[in-house]
């Protein structure tokens, strides 16, 4: 049967992408315009305010060869300075020669940490944390791996003028050579941001320290390295929520030898698993010389390239317990390693108008469910219903992506496309679009089958097609998922986007039906990535 009710859609909020000049300085910067949140959060404020960039540097520094101290210190100021308030959207964060304005490879400087504090704000996440008689909130941060940070519309950090601002770094030379160097960061900001058309979010601010919770500490232990080959040493640490919110990002930061950084819910659910990805390179920090490996490129004989942020839209609720894990290698010693997320949390509640009396309350299906409802995705069946558990037809998972992508598509006029789906078929117009978009190809002998289930490799080959069949770094995905498949690209992309996670025992089962719960969660996840990936990074590096 197909939900008669499943023909709504919503608007997709899509900007045409724009150039704009900020004055840096004497310097012009060409930086592209504002975007538009391409999934509105149910009740989210209307009109989204434009974003401006600026590019800020700290002071000049000099770093002697390697071998010699790293330079370690503060400075005041670091953001942009704007009459009245602002809402920062994001920060991408580089380290550049200081004479020529050029990026600095990684290979030749190891950035330990840069913070960016408010000065005389209490911490959330430790109300006690102090820096000398201040009391200071950390805002930003970033190391070695240089993630950016990307704020979802319509949630923004808001910034006074009257704010203090304060940073702190550590950089070490990991070159033969002297070095000048600056750090630069492009802010993106929002000056016509207000109470009616932002969110407000709170960084909180997760660290994990050698045991000095109760004062903060630094965040820095050592890996003993006693474990063998393949072993990992773990650490971790929980925070009470204070009220209801919305996680609307996050992501760990870790130093070489770190594989991946994990928030957990209350109920044992992952909210985020941000990996560290390394590329061949120098394979050492400033504490360690390259070690062969026969294994695929990893800490011990690659640099860290990036740690991947999560895109999430968690709710978390007053007094659930929230714990943060760091996970290393531990086959060898690391020194001076460090475990953080840093989390942007809106402290407020989604109603939702079009709830289902069936969806799952908790469990890992549940705000994918309320979403799908909420984004109009999705209207369940004529009795209200949502049958979470029931598979998926191939008609309503094309009606899915259609009402996903905005439910207002032309495929022209021109005879069916399959001979199986007349134009009185309830989902003919979704399917049509499937095809005309080259998504959904059918079968040999021209059917497309809209009452059969679609097939977990099925909808996520759509997908793939959806993002322009982007090849994956690697065609290892799952232990069932062959390389020759005609699948495999597809799935493997996915799996490194985020989109799939597959089972608990590295399967993917990609020839097993799709449930209605299972195709809720994965448009959740590619919706999420869609926007960071492919509009929310349209920002100058």
């Amino acid at each position: 049967m197909t939900g008669a009710g499943e023909m709504s859609g919503r608007p997709r909020y899509r900007l045409v992408t724009a150039l704009i000049t900020v004055l840096v300085g004497s310097a012009a910067t060409v930086v592209p315009a504002a975007y538009a949140d391409p999934v509105p959060p149910a009740n989210a404020p209307a009109g989204a305010p434009t974003t401006l960039y600026q590019t800020v540097e700290t002071p000049s520094f000099t770093l002697e060869p390697m071998g010699s101290p790293g330079d370690e210190r503060e400075y005041f100021g670091g953001m942009p300075r704007v009459p009245g308030a602002y809402g920062l959207k994001s920060i991408i964060f580089d380290v550049v020669d200081a004479n020529t304005g050029d990026p600095v490879s990684r290979d030749d400087i190891h950035l330990h940490h840069l913070v960016l504090v408010r000065a005389g704000a209490q911490d959330p996440a430790c109300p006690q944390r102090m820096y000398g008689s201040y009391r200071v909130h950390p805002i930003l941060a970033t190391g070695m791996e240089r993630t950016p940070i990307i704020l979802p519309d319509p949630y923004a950090y808001r910034v006074l003028d009257s704010d203090i601002w304060g940073g702190t770094y550590h950089i070490m030379n990991k070159s033969d050579r002297r070095l000048t160097l600056k750090i630069r960061y492009t802010v993106g900001y929002q000056p016509d941001a207000n109470d009616q058309n932002t969110r407000w979010v709170q960084p909180w601010f997760m660290d994990i320290d050698s045991g000095y919770h109760d004062d903060c500490g630094d965040a820095v232990w050592d890996i003993p390295g006693d474990g063998g080959p393949g072993s990992t040493h773990e650490r971790s640490h929980t925070w009470t929520m204070p009220r209801d919110g919305i996680i609307v990002g996050t992501g760990s930061h870790l130093h070489q030898g770190g594989l991946y950084g994990e928030m957990v819910d209350g109920d044992g659910h992952v909210i985020c698993r941000s990996d560290a990805v390394y590329v061949p390179g120098s394979g050492h920090d400033h504490t360690h010389a390259t070690v062969a490996s026969s294994s695929s490129v990893g800490p011990h004989d690659g640099v860290l390239d990036r740690i991947v942020p999560c895109r999430t839209h968690h709710r978390v609720s007053a007094g659930e317990e929230i714990t943060l894990k760091a996970v290393y290698d531990n086959s060898m010693p690391w020194d001076d390693v460090m475990g953080i997320n840093l989390t942007f949390i809106w402290w407020g509640t989604q109603p939702c108008t079009r709830s289902f009396p069936d969806a799952p309350s908790s469990g890992p299906f549940a705000d994918a469910v309320e979403w799908l409802g909420c984004a109009g995705v999705s209207s369940g069946y004529p009795d209200g219903t949502y049958r979470p558990r029931r598979t998926i037809s191939r008609g309503e998972a094309a009606r899915f992506l259609y009402n996903l992508e905005g439910g207002d598509h032309s495929a022209g006029d021109h005879e069916p496309s399959f001979s199986d789906v007349p134009e009185s078929h309830p989902h003919h117009e979704a399917i049509e679009w499937l095809a005309h978009e080259a998504v959904a190809r059918g079968y040999p002998d021209g059917t497309f089958r809209p009452a059969s289930p679609v097939l977990r490799q099925e909808l996520v080959a759509w997908l793939w097609r959806l993002a322009g069949s982007p090849s994956p770094e690697s065609m290892r995905s799952f232990t069932d998922v062959s390389s020759a498949s005609p699948f495999a690209a597809a799935i493997a992309w996915a799996k490194e986007s985020g989109i799939v996670q597959g089972r608990p025992d590295g399967t993917f089962s990609p020839t097993a039906p799709v449930t209605r719960q299972e195709t809720a969660r994965i448009l959740f996840w590619w919706d999420l990535w869609d926007f960071t990936t492919v509009r929310g990074t349209s920002i100058p590096s």
